[in-house]
């Protein structure tokens, strides 16, 4: 019920908030199509959150149909004016609240009082047009709802601090209306001098010309540096050593030393297979017997060196694999002075002692894989090598792309991420691009490239090998094609250009889909633009002379080709690797049965974990994802964390509501653009019931600079205020920068000046 709750105040704040604007400023007036969305994500969207919906709240759904249809009855005479009373209605928490709770009385109530509401409007009659002259009463009583809804939730009728501010805000908001009628107060019109107005004309666009090749190129190689800045070691363990569990000559590894030698710690390179179980034992000074000091150790990490503590003087070592099979690729034994000794029958293990100078002093995420570098890296290293596939919780393509850094540098951390890392920069000049095909000025373009390359998550995810940074790059690609076509049909270009930019939308489609099914929530928000540009065209066709079908079937039957058979082949063909595996049976199969078991898995996964976060937690940055964590022997730690740039994650949510702002009050069609890309990467999440992160917010995030670069340059200080934005951004880059690249940091520098909300955890 919490995440219902949430999105209910999300949406009613952004509501509300516009409301308030444009009512200082003038006449608000809505459309049908507009209040059809109101409903939708007022009444649709946070019923159909919950996990189990109660038939109640489905009666009540659809009784307030009814009620709603006296509402439009009862308005009919005056079009304009009901369309805003149902706005109103249907952006007051009272309903909703009622809804969910299966509460049929208390919908009758809240529609009565609404009623009443009405009534005394159209006796009052406001000469200034407008209706609901009352709102600032109806606004804090709907507050005031809301934090009781909120106090019934958490405290479950209990009397609370929140309860007493709903029931005060309530009984105030009701308070005044009375006095005002009394007084016969009730005109709150205001004209808005022009020196109130903040905003400015923008200045006519400009082409993309060679000072724009400069400053791209310049900020790419900036961030590549950054990027490629320590990024991983090119050394690890290529030879490994098959173990069966079964076979008793191929189960354990005896280990000889010299008498009374003091073994602290051992470290074992494990190979693709991960939750390995090995028995450990050892024979000690004086004995000629076996003591298990460790019957059931697990080494969890692929392409990980795995730490056993030993802390005991012994003559041998033994290590017996429990059951399944295991590859190990490098044994290292460690004194107690931390110093590395070999064994005495070193020799009799070939695979396991001759590669010692791979292994780091303290090893971290330099050296070894982290977070789901253990699913994707190993499974990339599965596709190259033929090996049973281990992860297929995703569409196999974001995988082979990994496996192509793989194929040329070696299964090391440089090269399991350098695909990544190329994708992750090539991503500014893409966004770069999409800036200026928005803004075509270099100004906020230069701005929102340089507010994505400090949000932080952007760094952090080109530098790790999962395919989340693949997924983005493409979902990118998506929104700038579609943005040209959109621009290329206002512009009444040639067919052949327009059919291009679908062509290289599909295929940006197929691509995104085929790495992560995270595609087709932005296939959703292309097909909201293709359909809603289609619409206008028709519109368009009707009034010229030649047939609609010249125009309409060719552009159908592109867009069938675009994106459904070319999607369709791409998404089949990345099964290839599988179907190396798998000869028997065909690409159809494997696709389907596959599309079966990710379904499966990702409906099933709830679990608890330390820094999983829900939706709404991320656009606040509540809970950062700790992705490698390490101690070093000074006491210094290192620390990869993914989540945004709080500066970008909080300034982001007031953005996100001037992006309405400019729409409903200046129709910009940019703000609308970045609505509906934000809303298709950030809404289905709220339908999502699995255990969820803070990166895949990623993409979500990615929107929030040219959301700030488009809010920005409304403003006539606009330079000044985005060099601003900009110096703040990269300040708080350099001072984060050691928990997002794993450097060594005093853990009283993070806990002091990093920790800025309890539930940052990065030492």
């Amino acid at each position: 019920m919490i995440p219902s709750y949430c999105a209910i105040g999300i949406f009613f704040g952004i509501f509300w908030g516009v409301c308030v604007l444009c009512l200082r400023s003038g006449r608000l007036s809505f459309s049908k199509a507009e209040l059809l969305v109101f409903y939708l994500f007022s009444r649709i969207v946070p019923v159909f959150m919950q996990e189990h919906i109660a038939a109640r709240s489905l009666l009540c759904l659809l009784l307030e149909w009814i009620l709603i249809g006296v509402l439009t009855a009862v308005c009919r005479k005056r079009e304009a004016a009901g369309r805003r009373m149902l706005a109103f209605y249907l952006f007051q928490p009272a309903s909703i609240f009622c809804i969910l709770e299966g509460m049929v009385s208390g919908l009758y109530l809240v529609f009565l009082f609404f009623m009443a509401v009405l009534a005394l409007e159209h006796l009052i009659r406001p000469r200034d047009g407008r209706l609901l002259s009352f709102w600032p009463e109806y606004l804090s009583g709907c507050i005031g709802i809301y934090c009781t809804g909120w106090s019934v939730l958490l405290f479950h009728g209990r009397a609370s601090l929140l309860s007493g501010v709903g029931n005060v805000l309530l009984a105030g908001s009701v308070l005044h209306v009375f006095y005002r009628v009394w007084k016969r107060d009730w005109n709150l019109s205001r004209p808005v001098s022009k020196g109130e107005r903040s905003v400015e004309v923008p200045a006519p666009p400009s082409h993309f010309r060679t000072h724009d090749v400069v400053l791209m190129l310049l900020l790419t190689f900036i961030f590549g540096a950054i990027v490629l800045f320590r990024l991983g070691s090119t050394q690890a363990p290529e030879t490994f050593r098959s173990m069966t569990a079964e076979k008793s000559d191929q189960n354990q590894i005896v280990l000889k030393f010299k008498e009374n030698t003091n073994i602290s710690k051992i470290y074992l390179f494990l190979g693709y297979q991960s939750n390995r179980c090995f028995s450990f034992s050892c024979i000690q000074p004086g004995e000629n017997t076996w003591t298990v000091f460790d019957s059931s150790r697990v080494l969890r990490s692929a392409f990980c060196w795995n730490a056993v503590e030993v802390n005991r003087e012994l003559s041998s070592l033994g290590l017996v694999l429990m059951k399944e099979d295991a590859a190990v690729g490098e044994i290292v034994c460690l004194d107690s002075s931390g110093q590395q000794i070999l064994p005495e029958n070193a020799s009799a293990y070939p695979e396991l002692f001759d590669e010692q100078e791979s292994f780091p002093e303290i090893p971290s995420a330099y050296d070894q894989t982290i977070f789901d570098e253990v699913y994707h890296g190993r499974t990339a290293y599965e596709f190259l090598h033929g090996l049973p596939i281990y992860e297929t919780t995703h569409p196999p393509f974001g995988k082979t792309i990994i496996a192509a850094g793989i194929r040329l540098f070696g299964m090391n951390p440089f090269g399991w991420r350098i695909s990544c890392a190329v994708l992750g920069i090539l991503m500014i000049p893409l966004f770069y691009l999409l800036a200026f095909q928005l803004f075509r000025r270099t100004g906020p373009t230069v701005f929102a490239v340089l507010l994505l390359e400090t949000s932080f998550m952007n760094y952090t995810l080109s530098r790790i090998a999962t395919i989340d940074i693949l997924v983005a790059f493409f979902v990118l690609c998506m929104f700038f094609f579609i943005l040209c076509f959109l621009q290329s049909l206002e512009k009444q270009e040639s067919q052949g250009r327009q059919f291009l930019w679908l062509f290289l939308c599909g295929c940006s489609t197929a691509f995104a889909i085929s790495v992560k099914w995270t595609g087709f929530y932005a296939a959703a928000g292309i097909a909201i633009f293709f359909f809603e540009a289609l619409f206008r065209e028709m519109r368009g066709i009707r009034s010229r002379s030649y047939a609609w079908h010249h125009v309409m079937l060719p552009m159908g039957l592109w867009c069938c080709l675009c994106f459904l058979l070319i999607p369709g082949l791409v998404y089949l063909l990345s099964y290839i690797p599988f179907q190396r595996l798998y000869p028997e049976q065909n690409l159809v199969k494997l696709a389907v049965e596959n599309a079966r078991s990710m379904f499966s898995y990702h409906v099933a996964t709830v679990a608890e974990h330390p820094y999983a976060s829900e939706w709404y937690q991320w656009l606040v940055d509540w809970r950062p994802l700790l992705d490698s964590y390490t101690a070093f022997p000074d006491g210094r730690t290192g620390t990869v964390s993914t989540f945004l740039n709080p500066l970008l994650c909080w300034g982001g949510l007031l953005a996100l509501f001037h992006q309405f702002y400019l729409w409903k009050k200046r129709r910009d069609r940019n703000a609308l653009f970045l609505i509906v890309c934000y809303g298709a990467m950030v809404l289905p999440w709220l339908f999502i019931h699995r255990t969820v992160f803070i990166y895949q917010y990623f993409i979500g995030g990615c929107l929030l600079p040219l959301m700030f670069a488009n809010s920005c340059r409304q403003f006539r200080q606009s330079r000044a205020l985005m060099a601003g934005i900009s110096v703040a951004s990269l300040l708080l880059f350099l001072a984060f920068f050691p928990v997002l690249s794993g450097l060594p940091v005093s853990p009283a520098y993070v806990r002091t000046f990093l920790t800025w909300l309890p539930s940052w955890i990065f030492v």
